[in-house]
């Protein structure tokens, strides 16, 4: 039987039934606390940023909006309001960990340019701003007045966002564990599905990226590794290329770097575990995961002189699932391996015309199956 590395992404936990999903703890009764509170909040800078008529605006931070920032995280308010107010494009907020992305690359030059904004005497540019997308207007300037309200130098807002995403993490862990513990269904199920995914094979490693316990539904002799995190500390965060330096200020924002600051528990870092086959099902294959795939097909040598065959195996696994037959599922697996395995191709073994995917799979080392 061969030795098995079980890779598993939240479609597991979606599998299962458990509403695990970002978008499912946005739309949850645990969240909706949070919601009418963004709710206050929306309101009150929408009857504030009309009543603004000389610039720069005095007092601009109200009492009420004061007080209700301090039962919220800037997170909160950057990723429930689109999702309140239906943006346009509310679904790139849903793949939370890319907007986060694309929010650390921009954050610099959108605040300046708003400060800009908020602080001219043009009121009829600002007048044509908000005409052009009235919403958009108003939830830029509660990001604002938040960052004012805590932090007034630009150059620190940093520290501020990694304080509060450390929150924002706790709070979705508290309703992932919520949820696990009224699924009575979960340790069953979720057993019955890993025993498909393994099959004959010997199941000795377990890495997850989501933060639900399955100690129940494996030996006690198979180790787990909560890559990101569990219920207790989970990490929100982005992938590190390499590129960027170590000294800057939005480091603390990668995996890399949040899984360095989980120290002391053994929960919390890969073990030294021999296998030959993994499989992995129910991941996104996510930019913002490569670093981990990088590094385990380092570990396995997957590129070994030239592609030949090593004795490994990688499995992807895929399942139909609303919205997605079996031949759409296999499709969007197959797209996003492709790109995982080009991403290794230029990034790790610096050929980007290397037919790496081509070799693995006509020797069976990559396989594809369904269940």
């Amino acid at each position: 039987m061969a030795r098995t590395l079980l890779v598993l992404g939240n479609g597991f936990d979606l599998k299962i039934g458990l509403k695990s999903s970002f978008r499912g703890y946005l739309d949850s009764v645990f969240y909706q606390p949070k919601i009418d509170i963004v709710h206050e909040i929306y309101d009150l800078a929408n009857q504030q940023i009309r009543t603004i008529d000389i610039y720069p605006p005095q007092n601009p931070i109200s009492e009420p909006m004061r007080n209700l920032f301090t039962q919220i995280t800037f997170w909160d308010l950057y990723y429930a309001i689109p999702h309140i107010y239906k943006f346009r494009n509310v679904d790139y907020w849903y793949d939370f960990e890319s907007q986060l992305l694309r929010f650390i690359a921009s954050i610099e030059n959108d605040y300046n340019d708003y400060k800009e904004i908020i602080t001219t005497n043009n009121i009829e540019a600002h007048n044509r701003i908000q005409k052009e997308d009235e919403q958009k207007t108003v939830y830029d300037f509660i990001l604002h007045q938040y960052l004012e309200c805590y932090e007034k130098e630009a150059y620190k807002y940093d520290k501020l966002l990694k304080k509060d995403m450390v929150k924002y993490e706790k709070d979705f862990g508290n309703y992932i564990a919520l949820q696990q513990k009224s699924f009575l269904e979960y340790d069953k199920i979720s057993k019955e599905i890993i025993q498909k995914l393994v099959g004959d094979g010997n199941l000795v490693y377990v890495n997850t990226f989501n933060y639900t316990n399955l100690k129940k539904a494996v030996s006690t002799e198979c180790d787990i590794w909560h890559v990101n995190g569990d219920f207790e500390n989970p990490i929100f965060g982005i992938d590190y290329t390499g590129k960027d330096p170590v000294n800057s200020k939005w480091f603390t924002f990668s995996k890399t770097y949040r899984r360095l600051e989980l120290h002391g528990n053994d929960l919390y870092f890969p073990k030294n575990k021999e296998f030959s086959k993994v499989v992995i099902y129910g991941h996104s294959l996510n930019r913002q995961d490569y670093n981990y795939f990088y590094a385990l097909f380092n570990r396995i040598n997957l590129s070994n002189d030239r592609g030949k065959r090593n004795g490994y195996t990688v499995e992807f696994v895929y399942s139909k699932y609303p919205g997605k037959e079996s031949d759409d599922a296999r499709q969007e697996t197959i797209e996003r391996v492709l790109k995982l395995f080009q991403g290794y191709n230029k990034e790790i073994l610096h050929e980007e015309n290397f037919r790496l995917m081509d070799i693995l799979f006509s020797n069976g080392a990559v396989k594809f199956r369904e269940i």
